[in-house]
């Protein structure tokens, strides 16, 4: 994702020209729907998605475009689904429902299988390498401040989960 792009592009909202929102949300709804679909399931990741464009919106003239914009727009976007699974978790979950019949022919699939396959053999912090890196686009030397670490140890675990990740595809996706 281009950040320069992106920067642009909260500048022109900043202004108030709404008619840059469309090409926002095409380049941010990928990792806001990742952020979402992580925390909850169902209906309740479009609310996520909804309530996160609407809270970053209402705060925009506080963004700083210097700094990378789409962590930001994560981190709301993840807030907002603790936040209703914290809700949810607070409700009577004591309710009968009635058996109902599930079609044979009816398949569930992941949305993304390889994320899903990640999170369950990566370890905690190649998996968060893996996503702060590929999924919300930060530098490797970000993520190595981040991590209180020397660049050229994270390249190298960049490199190999990179390696790691490939083997992973192929089977996830065979």
């Amino acid at each position: 994702m281009g950040n320069l792009r992106l920067n642009y592009l909260i500048k022109k909202l900043k202004q108030g020209k709404s008619q840059y929102f469309d090409e926002f949300y095409a380049l941010t709804k990928g990792a806001v729907y990742y952020a979402a679909k992580t925390h909850v399931t169902g209906s309740d990741v479009e609310d996520v998605m909804q309530e996160t464009y609407v809270k970053f919106l209402s705060v925009i003239s506080g963004v700083d475009e210097k700094k990378n914009p789409l962590a930001f727009l994560y981190e709301i976007a993840k807030n907002k689904a603790l936040d209703i699974t914290r809700k949810r978790s607070r409700t009577d979950t004591d309710v009968i429902v009635e058996e109902m019949q599930i079609g044979v022919n009816e398949v569930y699939s992941h949305d993304s299988p390889l994320m899903e396959l990640c999170k369950k053999r990566l370890t905690e912090n190649e998996y968060f390498l893996l996503e702060k890196v590929v999924v919300l686009g930060y530098k490797q030397k970000e993520v190595a401040a981040m991590l209180g670490e020397p660049i050229s140890t994270v390249n190298h675990r960049y490199k190999t989960l990179v390696k790691k990740i490939k083997l992973l595809y192929k089977e996830a996706y065979a």
